[in-house]
């Protein structure tokens, strides 16, 4: 063997020396291949994200390199792959198992738990490198919050921007994208189009939800960059993405109600399908949808899968609120002089007994938009707002044609709503 440049590997033309080139790498004095890799797990000294390194493999001398992702017995039994902890892929989804993942190296010769006695060879280290990382990665920033409800853009991302990705070039390092799509002998292309049915997704105490990419022009989660028809999906998107955490508000689940402390757990969902369905055969669960208890959730055919680098870490659950009074358009009725708007309001804040206004305006297709003011009180439930045939434009204001009436109403305190109504006249 050879080494150089954080790697031990195969080299004819410096001959042979197995241990010699195995005990300088690690600085250990032993002249056994058993002493060396003994000592080497104990000390922590071999890097668990090479793809090549001493694992429990009884009966076998040399290993193959499909050998290494481990025997599925040690998978099934003790959750090992390529020699590294994992929650086992079982029916019933754990997220504490999820959370707690190690990605610990337990997997070396003879450790505790596996079945059968492994050889100790030296040549398990041919390709090792000291510099490896996996090729999926995940990366959750230390005190982030991750907010409860939205602002006036529709949603809020300070500190909610989370990290995913793969490294396309992972020579050295432990190909985990295959074990998450289940595949050994893939090809890239087979990979590259099994990893387009991967979504990113994020639990979040015991709770999945769906991240994707921010546009702060619209302020929407755009889940276009993680879905592409041309087999490139997940792997060709950006690696940065925001948590939707809209996914809490009233028209979806809130297991949360106030701020509170959890952890959270970057994951990847691969379901086989082109639509990203957690559980097989129920397709109102599209995950850009809705979220998930994963508690209560059976992913039969589907993989959950922690990402290294981002497996519980402490986050922060937020409320966010913006104190003050929202309306909502909720009716218009006409006649030939006059249009009315209904609206219904509600209030959020510390203010016992609050008062407040709105500047309501109204708008039929291309014409004026006049405006009014009305007044707001937490105790009053609705409002209204009345405008004049007369400030409108003359031809937008006809009751034998137009049948709707763009509504905008800015509160004080409060916040930016609008819609378009049916006139009922």
């Amino acid at each position: 063997m050879a080494h150089g440049n954080g790697r031990i590997y195969k080299d004819a033309s410096t001959g042979v020396s197995l241990l010699g080139d195995i005990r300088e790498f690690f600085g250990l004095p032993y002249n056994s291949i058993h002493d060396l890799i003994t000592e080497a797990v104990a000390q922590g000294l071999i890097n668990k994200w090479s793809l090549v390194k001493p694992i429990h493999y009884p009966g076998k001398i040399p290993l193959e390199d499909a050998d290494f992702r481990g025997r599925p017995i040690d998978t099934n039994d003790n959750g090992l792959v390529y020699g590294l902890k994992v929650p086992a892929q079982v029916s019933v989804i754990n997220p504490s198992a999820f959370h707690a993942t190690s990605w610990d190296y337990l997997g070396y010769p003879n450790a505790p738990g596996l079945s059968g006695s492994s050889l100790y060879r030296a040549l398990d280290f041919d390709g090792y490198s000291a510099n490896a990382l996996p090729d999926i990665y995940g990366l959750i920033p230390s005190g982030s919050k991750f907010y409860i409800g939205t602002d006036d853009a529709g949603i809020v991302t300070a500190n909610s921007v989370v990290n995913e990705g793969y490294r396309t070039n992972n020579q050295y390092g432990v190909p985990l994208a295959r074990y998450v799509v289940d595949g050994i002998t893939l090809t890239d292309n087979q990979l590259m189009a099994r990893l387009a049915q991967c979504y990113p997704a994020i639990l979040i105490g015991d709770y999945l939800t769906a991240v994707g990419v921010y546009n702060s022009g619209t302020g929407d989660v755009d889940y276009g960059t993680i879905v592409r028809a041309n087999g490139g999906g997940w792997v060709v998107a950006s690696d940065s993405w925001c948590v939707d955490m809209r996914k809490l508000t009233p028209d979806g689940n809130r297991p949360w109600t106030g701020d509170t402390n959890t952890v959270a757990t970057l994951v990847l969902v691969y379901t086989a399908s082109a639509n990203p369905y957690l559980v097989n055969g129920d397709s109102t669960t599209d995950v850009t949808q809705y979220w998930h208890d994963m508690t209560e959730e059976r992913a039969w055919t589907s993989r959950i899968f922690p990402l290294p680098g981002a497996c519980g870490v402490s986050i922060q659950v937020v409320r966010y609120i913006t104190p003050g009074f929202t309306l909502t358009p909720v009716s218009a009725s006409g006649t030939t002089s006059q249009v009315t708007i209904n609206f219904s309001v509600s209030y959020v804040g510390s203010d016992p007994n609050p008062f407040g206004s709105a500047v309501v305006s109204a708008r039929f297709g291309g014409g004026t938009e006049p405006s009014t003011t009305v007044l707001l009180r937490a105790t009053v439930p609705t409002a209204s707002a009345t405008f004049t045939a007369a400030q409108f434009d003359k031809m937008a204001f006809d009751p034998a044609t137009d049948t709707s009436i763009f509504v905008h109403a800015i509160a004080s305190p409060g916040a930016d709503t609008s819609g378009t109504l049916t006139i009922q006249y």
